[in-house]
Order: C-alpha cells, then sequence, then structure tokens
C-alpha cells in the first residue's frame, strides 16, 4: 500500500534523474558557447560593440538552444514526463484506503493532462529560453555594449553555465527548480482534487528538511497535521502555539511564497518555487486526538463548518484511567469517557476480570454478547515505533479481545479448512501477543493493522490487531481475527511487510 513517504521519495527520483541529466550536459554546453564567443571581434582583449558582435548574439542564443534540447535531452524529459503516471498510480493506491470503491474523477485525470502540457512548455524552447539562454544573452549584450574584456566574459560565463562554488550551473538550477515545482504541483493538485471528491479535510505536511527549507515549511512540518479551517491562519505566518513565522511587507505572505497563494491553491503551491513537500489528505483518524480537540475548539473551524454546510464537530470528553465498578456476577471493570467538569457514562464497555480461557468458554457457552472485553497484553515497542511513524499516537498500550470476536469462532468458516484455533487453547492468542515470532502489516487491508505471529503446532497462529478500533463510545486496539497459517502464506511480500522478529 503507498504511503506519503513513498510518493514523496517517487517525485524526489524523478527530479534528480532530469537533474543529473542537465548537470552532465553541462560542461560540453560550456565548451559549445567559449568556441561560438570565438566569433566575437575584439581589439586586444577589448570586446567591440558593433553591429557584427551584437548579431552574433542571436546567432549564438540559436545555436545553444539547439545545443541544449537534443535528442537525449528530449528522451530524459520524456522519461521524467512518465513518472507522472507513476506518481498517479500511487496517489490512487494511497487513497484507495479510504475507500475501496474509490475511482479517479474525469476532473483528477485532466489534472495529469493539463499539468504534462504545462510541464512540457516549460522544460523545452519556451521555458529553456526565458529560463537559461535569456540569461546568457544579457550577459553577452552588457560586456559587448560596455566593451568589457573577453576574458572577464569567459570569466562570468564560467560562473554561469558551471556548477561550482557559487552553485548550480544554469541549466541544472533552472531544470531542478522547475520539475522539481511542476511535478510536486502536479502530485499536489492531483490529490487535492481526489481529496475534496472524498470529503477529507484534515491535511500532513511532509517532506525531508533541507538547510535551505523556508520557514514556513520548517514550521508545517514542524506542525504535521493541518485542516483546512487552519489554512489562512498558516498563510498569514500564524502557527498557534508553535508561534508566528516573518511576512514579506511586499507581498503580505511567509518568505518564500507565490505571489496570488491563499487558501483555495495553497496544497498545491505550498512553500513555492521548489518546493519538495507534499501537503497530502488523511484520514481523520491519523490525527492525534488532542491535535482535532485543539482546531475543534476553535472559531475558525466552527465559521468554517457553518460556511460548508457542514455540522460542526465537538472535541472528544477527556478519558481518564478505568474506573472500578463492583460486579459480584462477573467482577467486571467499567470503562467511563469523562467530561472535563462531570463525569458521565456512555455505553459502557466491561472488562472480564478472569482468565482468557474461562472468558471464552463463557461466551461459548451462553452464545451471547453484552459489550465485554479481555485484556490479551501490550502493543510491541516496534509496532508503537511504526505507529509513531505515521503520525499516529495511542491512548492506550493494551490489546483487547471482545466477546463478539470470540463468538464468531463458535462455527467459523475457517474451522471447517483447518484454519482455526482450537477453542481450547486461546492462551495462544496471549502468546502469540505478548511474545511474538514475527509482526508484520497488512498490504491489503483497507485499515492499517498488525499481524502478530507465533508457532502453532507446524503452523503459525495470526492474530489481527487493529489500533484505535472503536467500539461504541471507546476506542481500543482490538484483536479482530484469529487464524492459522503457514509460513509461506505470511512470507508473501505483496501481502505482508515485516517490521519486527523473524519465522
Amino acid at each position: 500500500m503507498s504511503d506519503v513517504k513513498t510518493i514523496v521519495a517517487s517525485i524526489k527520483d524523478a527530479v534528480d534523474s532530469l537533474s543529473s541529466g542537465a548537470e552532465i550536459k553541462q560542461d560540453a554546453l560550456f565548451k559549445s558557447l567559449i568556441g561560438l564567443t570565438k566569433s566575437l571581434e575584439t581589439r586586444g582583449d577589448v570586446l567591440l560593440n558593433n553591429v557584427k558582435n551584437l548579431g552574433l548574439i542571436n546567432q549564438i542564443k540559436v545555436k545553444l538552444e539547439r545545443l541544449i534540447i537534443d535528442p537525449k535531452y528530449k528522451e530524459d524529459v520524456k522519461k521524467f514526463i512518465g513518472s507522472y503516471s507513476g506518481i498517479q498510480d500511487l496517489s490512487n493506491q494511497y487513497f484507495s484506503q479510504f475507500n475501496a470503491k474509490f475511482k479517479p474523477s474525469a476532473t483528477a485525470n485532466g489534472v495529469k493532462q493539463t499539468a504534462i502540457q504545462s510541464t512540457l512548455n516549460g522544460l523545452f524552447e519556451n521555458g529553456i529560453n526565458t529560463g537559461v539562454i535569456d540569461g546568457l544573452k544579457k550577459i553577452l549584450q552588457t560586456n559587448i555594449s560596455a566593451g568589457g574584456s573577453y576574458a572577464h566574459l569567459t570569466e562570468q560565463l564560467r560562473n554561469y553555465m558551471l556548477t561550482n562554488d557559487t552553485g548550480e550551473g544554469a541549466l541544472q538550477r533552472y531544470v531542478k527548480t522547475y520539475a522539481n515545482t511542476a511535478i510536486n504541483q502536479f502530485s499536489a493538485e492531483y490529490n487535492k482534487s481526489i481529496a475534496d471528491d472524498l470529503g477529507l479535510e484534515w491535511y500532513g505536511y511532509d517532506g525531508s528538511l533541507l538547510t535551505t527549507s523556508r520557514e514556513f515549511c520548517d514550521k508545517c512540518v514542524e506542525k504535521k497535521y493541518i485542516h483546512i479551517s487552519e489554512f489562512p491562519a498558516i498563510i498569514a505566518g500564524n502557527f498557534g502555539a508553535l508561534g508566528d513565522i516573518h511576512i514579506t511587507k511586499s507581498t503580505g505572505l511567509p518568505d518564500g511564497m507565490m505571489v496570488g497563494t491563499d487558501e483555495t491553491n495553497l496544497v498545491r503551491r505550498r512553500g513555492g518555487w521548489n518546493c519538495g513537500h507534499q501537503m497530502i489528505a488523511v484520514a481523520e483518524s491519523v490525527v492525534p486526538q488532542n491535535i482535532r480537540d485543539t482546531v475543534y475548539a476553535t472559531q475558525a473551524y466552527k465559521n468554517w463548518a457553518a460556511k460548508n454546510g457542514k455540522v460542526a464537530k465537538e472535541a472528544a470528553p477527556i478519558v481518564p484511567a478505568k474506573v472500578e465498578q463492583g460486579n459480584k456476577d462477573k467482577k467486571a471493570k467499567v470503562m467511563f469517557n469523562k467530561a472535563e467538569d462531570a463525569p458521565r457514562l456512555i455505553k459502557p464497555l466491561k472488562e472480564y476480570d478472569g482468565s482468557l480461557q474461562d472468558f471464552v468458554d463463557e461466551v461459548m457457552s451462553s452464545k451471547r454478547t453484552n459489550n465485554t472485553v479481555k485484556t490479551l497484553g501490550t502493543m510491541h515497542k516496534d509496532v508503537i515505533a511504526d505507529l509513531s511513524s505515521k503520525g499516529i499516537e495511542l491512548s492506550t498500550n493494551d490489546i483487547v479481545i471482545s466477546d463478539k470476536k470470540i463468538l464468531k469462532y463458535l462455527n467459523p468458516p475457517k474451522r471447517d479448512k483447518g484454519a482455526a484455533i482450537d477453542i481450547k487453547r486461546f492462551d495462544e492468542v496471549a502468546k502469540a501477543i505478548n511474545n511474538p515470532s514475527a509482526i508484520f502489516t497488512d498490504n491489503n487491508s483497507k485499515a492499517l493493522v498488525y499481524v502478530y505471529a507465533n508457532n502453532y503446532d507446524d503452523n503459525y497462529i495470526k492474530v489481527i490487531v487493529e489500533p484505535k478500533y472503536k467500539i461504541g463510545s471507546e476506542v481500543v486496539n482490538l484483536a479482530k481475527s484469529i487464524g492459522i497459517v503457514d509460513a509461506i502464506n505470511l512470507n508473501d511480500k505483496s501481502m505482508y511487510t515485516l517490521i519486527s522478529g523473524k519465522l
């Protein structure tokens, strides 16, 4: 399953490949340019300001354009444009996790065609002339008109054309900047069109920070999760508890942002020219609860919801530790959700206090459920680390199994296939949670789930755990499926990605 980091990495690879080709070409271009300038008339070392020399400038301009846009460059650009389809496929995979029936709309598909045409214009004649050759032309005109020295002209052209201590050469700098901006804007606009279709409201700001990263990007990466209602504030440089950033007086925007950037095009333009970050929609469930609560309590969010015909969401009630409640028959503990000012019971979720096997036996015997769970163990440290890398924070590390999930094992289809565990051996489930041989992520699951695997006779027990699963008003880490598989199944990399241990 594609994620944001995969999309960002693919974009970087495409830009680096095109930029590398441009850098290699610069040495040959500089040598050709010097050869062409030898036709300029001089008196000693001084360039003559005459009609012939001024006329040569246009001839040099035409020849350089042909040298730059040669068959190899055209092939490199073709390959770069081809990467747009790959980025589109990765984005489609990413958004399919939000809706299994998702298909990009005609509007989304049209974004790619428009982006390709715009990119071609920028990387061929029009763009190369404006971004590279016009600069050369200006250097030539200035030196000829002023009667400068030929040696000084050569040095200026060297600094302009070649990568050195002053920076990247003109061709590489232009190609890299334009390509990076174009492909990131395409990806951002494509993703935004899909996010709008799916009604997603939260965005994650992702990508590596460099020493040259703008303050806006630094602060957005630090903030990470941004709701649509916050767009006007961050464009104004206000990042709430993270502080304010500098605003350029001439544009009224954070330093480096494109003139005209506003909340309608922020996702596409992000930090401005050459911004390599992605601002991509995420599911509300991956946004930490405290961040959601902070936004949902703001007037800006409430105004946004009213303007867009949406019902404003309320901050979730604060959930303290479990509160003991006596229960002579079941010895159950009832979990409460408490508001800050007054506790209230919301659809009580009870925890069975006996052994796991006793819990299973009672459920199987009664064939009834009553919203009861049993704690199996805690989240493995490598799972917690993986969740943290995805920006997901847990309110509890406990893993539970519910009576509803146990009851489905009374007569599961898996039992007829020999793929279900013995109902008298449920302790093996707790063992798999607390001492797994290996843990995987399921690449084909719509939801983010973890597969805990452990030895079970000659095969492996497989326990599927979904973090932050909602049962009524409670959010738990739920063991939602249990089965028996062989090593070949778990080692199928198209299905599972190993994150801890080994089989």
